[in-house]
């Protein structure tokens, strides 16, 4: 099949993305042909195809933002937080419509969620917000 040359570069550029972003761990997804939407693509990356490539994409990552009241930190109450940068874990001990309180040094302090947000992920690595 030829292809414009617009076309193969941007197939190239797809194809090197791809291929990065598996090495990377990241999640490939293929687009189905029956439902039209993408879904996860676990066989090797390394038998596509220029041909093929444009079915494929590399998973979007997830966005977040953070919480706006206390409902939607509920269902993270008993979820441990740790700091970003001092990886030191800790459990929220009190939460109201504007944030939370943890102990830090035997003392509760407290955080702004705009703060908390910033400042704070989850033990698992996600960050402290609810996904849009």
């Amino acid at each position: 099949m030829n292809y414009d040359k617009e076309t193969v570069e941007a197939r190239l550029k797809l194809f090197n993305e791809i291929h990065r972003a598996k090495l990377d761990g990241k999640m490939i997804e293929r687009i189905s042909e029956t439902d039209g939407l993408y879904h996860p693509y676990k066989e090797m990356v390394e038998n596509l195809t220029l041909s093929c490539i444009h079915k494929f994409r590399v998973q979007p990552e997830a966005k977040y933002r953070r919480f706006l009241h206390e409902w939607e930190f509920i269902p993270y109450k008993n979820k441990w937080i740790t700091n970003k940068k001092t990886r030191n874990f800790m459990q929220v001990v009190a939460f109201s419509s504007f944030g939370i309180d943890v102990v830090v040094d035997e003392h509760i302090k407290g955080f702004l969620f705009e703060h908390a947000f910033k400042l704070f992920v989850f033990e698992d690595g996600t960050p402290f917000g609810i996904q849009e």
